[in-house]
């Protein structure tokens, strides 16, 4: 499929920035050099994994976020904040494959990064009777301040073509500015029947 190439390719790329910062870091802080470079391989371990995989499970996504997360701290040296917020109960409901990253990265590149001081995110999952709500929420500046827009929507339009391709109606994403700043995205799907 198409956009799921997109999504793997986007976060490849991603990780080639990794590499530079590895690169630099062997030389001021090669304790942290390998720290990240043994991180960065857990990431492609998994997206080579999970490549041809069509769903997974949110505990699973979920942990490969934190991987990817585990990276970014360094990167962000230690502005930011992560919080997951995952109840057991959801841990394995299904969820595409690479779905998150996405998001997470639009979040951080186009929301903290550019922002002075601490850097907040927050993921969290939520259940009603029939519908799974993945929120990703950060501190940033805002949906509305990339400079790159066309960027920042490419992740989001690749993830709702995936979810309608897979869900159709059932399944879609919201971008809106944060309440006291920053941007929330609500990603919604069908829960499987138990």
């Amino acid at each position: 499929h198409l956009s799921i190439r997109r999504q793997r390719q986007m976060c490849i790329r991603d990780r080639f920035n990794s590499l530079n910062t590895i690169a630099n870091l062997i030389v001021v802080d090669p304790a942290i050099a390998e720290t990240m470079t043994l991180r960065l391989s857990s990431v492609f371990r998994h997206v080579l994994t999970n490549a041809s995989r069509p769903l997974t499970t949110i505990g699973e996504e979920i942990e490969f976020i934190r991987s990817y997360l585990s990276i970014e701290e360094i990167r962000f040296s230690d502005r930011l904040k992560v919080v997951i917020t995952l109840p057991e109960i959801l841990e394995h409901e299904p969820i595409p494959s690479l779905i998150l990253q996405p998001l997470v990265e639009n979040a951080l590149k186009h929301g903290l990064a550019r922002k002075p001081g601490p850097a907040n995110l927050w993921i969290s999952v939520e259940s009603t009777a029939d519908q799974i709500r993945i929120i990703l929420e950060d501190d940033g500046l805002g949906p509305d301040s990339s400079p790159d827009e066309s960027s920042s929507g490419l992740g989001m339009k690749n993830v709702s073509q995936r979810l309608a391709t897979h869900y159709q109606d059932s399944a879609g994403i919201r971008l809106e500015s944060r309440i006291g700043g920053g941007s929330r995205v609500t990603l919604w799907l069908p829960r499987e029947p138990s």
